[in-house]
């Protein structure tokens, strides 16, 4: 499984509790900072997890080349579906992602990937995310991942990170269409 934007390790914890014994999760985080976060965290009251966890500080748009996933989930908002992410996942595997514009509310995507190797998504409602992007477009304000700029906290003329964070929004209605792959 593959935790993009890995965070503090909340998420990147729960999906090494779902993952089968043998199985492995990593996390993507591009703040080293956080990835150390998530390290300490998972480690105060989960050790045993470490073990099945492997954290990556990089950028997460481009995922992990070369690995396939049976699971995906993204932590931000992407303004469309990453294609790098789609090819990352088996023939079975699933993605859940928010996308939508860099601000206002998003629609939390599954993407499946069908037998055939047909990629379908479908809507699962309203949420609100931060935007996915490079650390560098984060510390300048810019999102990679769409248009528009990143809100910034100002705190004495400083720039504060923005860790992502739902928000629940009115559900939208659920839509069902096929991905194409390029």
């Amino acid at each position: 499984a593959l935790d993009v934007g890995s965070g503090s390790g909340f998420m990147t914890a729960c999906m090494a509790r779902l993952v089968s014994p043998t199985g492995r999760v990593y996390g993507i985080e591009h703040v080293p900072e956080l990835v150390d976060l998530a390290r300490s965290n998972i480690g105060r009251r989960n050790a045993d997890l470490l073990e099945r966890i492997s954290f990556t500080v990089s950028d997460g748009v481009v995922g992990l080349p070369g690995q396939e996933f049976d699971c995906i989930y993204v932590g931000a908002a992407a303004e469309t579906v990453p294609q790098a992410l789609v090819d990352q996942l088996k023939v079975g595997g699933r993605m859940l992602i928010p996308v939508g514009p860099s601000t206002g509310f998003h629609n939390l995507v599954q993407v499946d990937v069908l037998p055939d190797r047909r990629v379908t998504a479908k809507s699962l409602g309203a949420v609100r995310f931060v935007p996915l992007t490079t650390l560098d477009d984060q510390i300048r304000g810019v999102n990679t991942a769409g248009v528009g700029r990143l809100t910034r906290l100002d705190d004495n003329g400083e720039s504060v990170l923005i860790l992502p964070h739902i928000v629940p929004a009115p559900d939208s209605s659920p839509d069902q269409y096929v991905l194409h792959k390029t």
